[in-house]
């Protein structure tokens, strides 16, 4: 789930629907953080002055419903779409949550159940606990820097990365296919893969009959109040 701020080379295909029943959250009546300081390398910051120095678009604190402190910067305002990232996986973990307490998910299950187009591959015999605790033996390096490997093509699957010349776009479900390699058991060490996310959001759909945009607006975003839509990249 993301809040694209810029045009990329992806395409925002789906979006949750904002809530009806959305309430003003109430303000301190002071800055509690007027006297907070920060001491990093061996300089001193107030917070407002730490903010700027380290590039932060946007922070709000909040406290028992009540918004203590808010700050915007780089051209950000309340109502600026923002980028999630990996948050959507916490986002995703909800809505997980959401689905085995109403009988639609059983995290025991292996995810070939509902997702047999992996079973050829590294995810055989990763339940969806596995999934989402990021205990599945994969070979997946997670380096933003990489130049190779499978998270370029994971990237690319998703249209993130150029593709090179003469190549063919792909997608995310191939790509689940193509990670045969394993680099250990399933509930073995904790290993953070992003495509385990990704697979966990197919299960979901195949689960429930349902988009997972349409499930996240449902279950999770119409109730909580959300004042704006949030948008989801597709591949």
């Amino acid at each position: 789930m993301v809040f694209p701020t810029r045009a990329r080379t992806h395409s925002i295909g789906r979006h949750t629907e904002r809530s009806n029943n959305v309430r003003k959250l109430p303000r301190a009546s002071q800055n509690t953080f007027a006297d907070f300081s920060i001491k990093t390398e061996g300089a001193v910051y107030g917070l407002e002055a730490f903010l700027r120095a380290t590039d932060t678009d946007g922070l709000v604190i909040m406290r028992g419903g009540r918004i203590m402190y808010e700050y915007y910067d780089n051209g950000m305002r309340p109502d600026t779409p923002h980028i999630f990232m990996s948050v959507s996986k916490s986002v995703l973990g909800l809505l997980a949550g959401v689905l085995v307490e109403r009988g639609a998910l059983n995290l025991d299950d292996p995810g070939t159940r509902w997702v047999p187009e992996v079973g050829a591959a590294a995810y055989a015999g990763a339940t969806l606990r596995d999934l989402l605790d990021m205990r599945v033996g994969t070979f997946f390096d997670e380096d933003y820097l990489a130049t190779a490997g499978p998270i370029i093509e994971y990237r690319k699957a998703q249209n993130w990365d150029p593709l090179a010349p003469g190549e063919k776009p792909g997608d995310l479900r191939s790509f689940f296919a193509s990670l045969v390699e394993k680099d250990g058991p399933h509930k073995g060490r904790f290993h953070y893969v992003s495509p385990n996310t990704d697979l966990m959001g197919w299960v979901i759909e195949r689960a429930t009959g349902k988009r997972y945009a349409d499930l996240v607006s449902e279950l999770l975003w119409k109730p909580m109040g959300a004042g704006g839509s949030a948008y989801i990249t597709v591949d």
